[in-house]
């Protein structure tokens, strides 16, 4: 059986891993290709960071959906999958980090040019 966190090979029969010591589950054990495949990163907490500093970029939701979807995958063994879903959970926080910038550059000039004109309207008085 393989361990579902560091895809170290343990007998059958074991209840923890003996390299990590992580309980194993004996319904799902995972295939011999993940000691071999590493580890598959979801970028989950990128896509959710990004989600909540750019809220007004609704793109950093779809960052948390294949960040999800790459979990699910490596859940079910399908690596290649994992992998790709991983990488687009990755190009999906740059894309939205590059949109919640242009929003944010945006926002700042129309709220600077907002002030400009308030003040000299109040140097008119």
């Amino acid at each position: 059986m393989y361990c579902h966190k560091c895809g170290a090979l343990n007998d059958n029969n074991a209840w923890r891993c003996t390299r990590c010591g992580t309980a194993l589950h004996h319904d799902e054990p995972l295939p011999p290709a993940l000691g071999r495949a590493g580890r598959i990163p979801t970028h989950l907490a990128s896509a959710i960071l990004v989600t909540i500093f750019f809220l007004p970029s609704p793109v950093g939701l779809v960052a948390v959906y294949f960040a999800f979807r790459t979990r699910n995958r490596i859940a079910q063994g399908d690596l290649d999958g994992a992998r790709a879903a991983s990488k687009r959970a990755l190009i999906w926080c740059g894309i939205s980090v590059a949109v919640g910038i242009a929003i944010v550059a945006v926002t700042m000039k129309y709220l600077l040019a907002y002030t400009q004109n308030m003040f000299r309207q109040f140097q008119q008085f």
